[in-house]
């Protein structure tokens, strides 16, 4: 008897982490997708970040709920020259953009008090 695979789907899971697509994380992570991995473009800014980071600084809660759910490392740093953590990426974002929403959501998320 053949073993069926989950193929993973066309778009990325840092594409599918910021734009929240759940269906895409869902199936990613089914395929064996690193949920910790990576997204590395020299030279691009706001490259470096896993999953999570992404899920955070675009503010798609229910992604980010997910991706913690599964497991995905809340202490995970950038591989960029700052080294941030989601959490660093959601606080960078609120304070450029002064939204206070983000961190209060993600603190709740966290379980952070």
């Amino acid at each position: 008897m053949a073993q069926s695979k989950v193929s993973t789907p066309a778009v990325d899971i840092w594409t599918a982490a910021a734009q929240g697509n759940l269906k895409a994380i869902k199936q990613h992570l089914d395929a064996g997708t690193d949920i910790n991995g990576t997204f590395v473009m020299p030279g691009i800014p706001g490259s470096g970040g896993a999953p999570l980071h992404y899920a955070v600084l675009a503010g798609q809660m229910e992604a980010t709920k997910l991706l913690v759910k599964k497991v995905a490392n809340l202490n995970a740093r950038a591989e960029d020259e700052h080294g941030g953590t989601p959490l660093h990426w959601a606080a960078s974002y609120a304070l450029l953009f002064n939204t206070r929403n983000i961190p209060k959501t993600l603190a709740k998320t966290f379980n952070l008090k």
